[in-house]
């Protein structure tokens, strides 16, 4: 089965506690804080999202701002220098934070970004409440060649860290898919560079 380039997963990825302390931050942000999107083939699976680092945007605020330095470190420590290499982006780019929430039933519509955003890099970050390690949520990428199509799937556990770039950013489609086993409320955090 053909698979896109461009894929890391990793578990475990920060301590229980500091992950508990952001999940404990936006759920005390305002209701208004989250913007509705609701786009797509999904009319009323709404899921909720906040943007920082575009120029209509604010900036990351202090409580997220230690965070992000920590997910880096984290995925630098088990990974090889080949790899390393990816995340210099990071240090020289400005990136962009952004947080959805899903509750279950809720998802990201597949889409595939465009070919300019080629040398673009995300990690994504999936934080729920809970310590247990069922599988919450799944990456799905898609791609069509004639009248085959392929699938891909990278289930996300809380606490884990997906990253895509390459190919699978640019030539497959990609979504966000709750599955019958999330409990409660679960926050993705991409952190994005190059786009």
């Amino acid at each position: 089965m053909k698979k896109p380039t461009g894929i890391l997963y990793r578990n475990n990825v920060v301590s229980f506690e500091q992950q508990k302390k952001v999940v404990s931050f936006l759920r005390k942000l305002p209701k208004k804080t989250w913007q509705p999107n609701n786009r797509g083939r999904f009319p009323g699976k709404i899921r909720f999202r906040i943007g920082y680092g575009r120029s209509h945007e604010d900036e990351l605020p202090d409580e997220l701002k230690h965070f992000v330095p920590t997910i880096l470190d984290s995925i630098k420590s088990s990974i090889t220098e080949e790899e390393t290499k990816l995340f210099d982006v990071f240090k020289t780019n400005k990136s962009r934070v952004t947080i959805n929430r899903y509750r279950k039933g809720r998802r990201l519509g597949a889409h595939k970004d465009p070919l300019e955003f080629k040398n673009a890099i995300v990690i994504g970050l999936t934080l729920c409440r809970r310590q247990d390690s069922d599988t919450i949520r799944k990456m799905r990428f898609t791609q069509k060649e004639g009248d085959k199509k392929h699938t891909h799937d990278v289930e996300t556990s809380a606490n884990s860290i997906y990253v895509f770039f390459g190919n699978a950013y640019y030539a497959w489609k990609h979504e966000s898919v709750g599955i019958m086993k999330q409990k409660g409320t679960v926050y993705s955090l991409s952190i994005r560079a190059n786009c």
